[in-house]
């Protein structure tokens, strides 16, 4: 079956499907309306460094010789993440604001666990945004890309 759909160039669209988590973002392209290419991955090399630092590190502890106590010193593990997500985000966010660009595709489906889901929207400028044609919040980084084609819409 010919695919008769057309972008104003007269060509048939590109579509790019983006799946990500706080570790990883593989990018696809739409081959027809069958299959999903895999043109790259990015890595987020820092991931989960605040959570290890916490689990390998001794707490800290502070005295207080005037009243003669101690208190523990916490890492705060939480914004440590938050930041390493945001920066992941604004990383995927610009490969992407880059493809279009460079006309390397005419519209996106992201498919990415919630949060970092809300921080890559948050990061894409409004050209590279309006291209979203769908989003999906469920990681899905490490299903095969015929799992990833089955949430799609039939018609790429």
């Amino acid at each position: 079956m010919k695919n008769t759909r057309q972008t104003a160039a007269g060509r048939p669209p590109r579509t790019w499907v983006v799946t990500a988590d706080a570790a990883r973002a593989r990018i696809f392209r739409a081959a027809g309306d069958k299959r999903l290419v895999e043109l790259e991955g990015l890595l987020n090399p820092v991931a989960g460094r605040a959570e290890r630092a916490l689990r390998s590190d001794r707490q800290g502890h502070a005295s207080n010789a005037t009243h003669g106590g101690g208190h523990s010193l916490q890492r705060n593990a939480e914004s440590g993440s938050q930041q390493e997500t945001a920066g992941f985000a604004r990383r995927l966010a610009r490969r992407l604001a880059s493809g279009r660009r460079h006309g390397e595709f005419d519209k996106i489906y992201l498919m990415a666990e919630p949060r970092l889901l809300g921080a890559v929207r948050g990061c894409l400028d409004r050209p590279t945004r309006r291209l979203v044609a769908g989003e999906i919040d469920k990681d899905l980084t490490r299903e095969r890309p015929t799992a990833i084609r089955q949430r799609l819409p039939a018609r790429l």
